[in-house]
């Protein structure tokens, strides 16, 4: 009964995050197949389907970005390489927004720190076979040919029951 509970309001907190503009990705992952964890990194390769909020024209738009119109975008991929870094971790990933590496206030990396070790906690309890959710708040994607093969940043993770 708790699991289910805490899934469920998990999911909700989520689903309010991405109406408020809070992700800029959410990842649904059906099936984990392989998960790594390391000091500042968390890699899973999965198949999912991605949620991913981008600029569009202000006809197309369903919302906007720093007042720029914006909508959601969908895609389904099949083993697709999600990484998860901390927030204050930005020194080996070109083109992920973040704090300058080192730079940040001391108050604000306890923040980071204490967000870092639910992350890697959740990431403890996952296995393959899983089904998991990832909310990104800072995030590159590589696309190749017509699908999403690579997300790598900062973010949230669970598991989850489909």
């Amino acid at each position: 009964m708790k699991p289910a509970l805490l899934t469920a309001l998990a999911s909700q907190a989520f689903s309010l995050l991405s109406l408020a503009g809070g992700l800029s990705t959410d990842v649904l992952a059906s099936k984990v197949k392989s998960i790594s964890i390391e000091k500042e990194r968390i890699t899973i390769i999965a198949d999912a389907v991605i949620t991913k909020r981008v600029l569009s024209t202000k006809e197309k738009g369903d919302g906007s970005v720093f007042g720029q119109p914006a909508q959601w975008q969908v895609s389904k991929v099949s083993d697709c390489k999600f990484e998860i870094v901390p927030y204050s971790s930005r020194a080996d990933v070109a083109g992920v927004p973040g704090p300058a590496f080192g730079k940040v206030p001391p108050d604000i990396q306890a923040m980071y720190d204490k967000q870092w070790a639910v992350v890697t906690r959740a990431a403890r309890g996952i296995n393959a076979g899983d089904s998991i959710r990832i909310g990104y708040q800072e995030d590159r994607a590589t696309i190749t040919g017509f699908a999403i093969t690579h997300i790598i940043g900062a973010g949230s993770l669970s598991r989850t029951e489909l």
